[in-house]
């Protein structure tokens, strides 16, 4: 099943068009100005190519393109919002198969490549998440009242002697 759902992301990045009265349809456009009148526009492709331009490594899809779009698996939509943390690293196999086209394979290794999925048609508060909704993909908003800085904690280490070069391993 994940390959399955890494195929069918692929396709979906590779094949998407982007209709005309779509928002971002005129960003794109003045983007690329030579693209001919009325040729079909393959959104997330380009996408990726101006991904690898600017060396960004998210890629933002819009929900409801990915809602919309004739998957080969009709189940598709269903299993990656209910069981998103199961299905997110084949999708993210699936972006980095895509921008391997526009990435210099030895560099292709060296980078990471994030998905956020935007636009869900359902929005909740933060105070309403519960255990019910681990692993499912999500929408929340709610109000930062209180920042820190992250502090990192040592919890085992290995140091070395500046001296002797002698090794202590596993120090907690």
């Amino acid at each position: 099943m994940a390959r399955s759902v890494e195929n069918c992301f692929y396709q979906f990045l590779v094949n998407f068009e982007l209709s005309p009265d779509d928002e971002n349809y005129d960003q794109l456009i003045q983007i690329n100005p030579e693209r001919l009148e009325g040729e079909p526009l393959k959104y997330y492709a380009e996408y990726a190519g101006k991904m690898a331009q600017n060396e960004e490594k998210t890629m933002y899809v819009n929900f409801s393109h990915l809602s919309n779009f004739p998957h080969e698996d009709p189940q598709f939509i269903e299993n990656t919002v209910q069981s998103f943390n199961k299905f997110e690293p084949e999708m993210t196999k699936a972006l980095a198969r895509l921008m391997g086209a526009h990435i210099d394979p030895s560099r292709l290794q060296k980078h990471y490549f994030q998905l956020a999925i935007y636009n869900l048609p359902q929005m909740g508060k933060i105070r309403e998440l519960r255990t019910l909704g681990l692993g499912r993909l999500q929408s929340i908003y709610g109000t930062v009242t209180r920042t820190t800085d992250a502090k990192p904690e040592l919890i085992r280490g290995t140091f070395a002697c500046l001296e002797c070069g002698n090794l202590v391993k596993n120090v907690e």
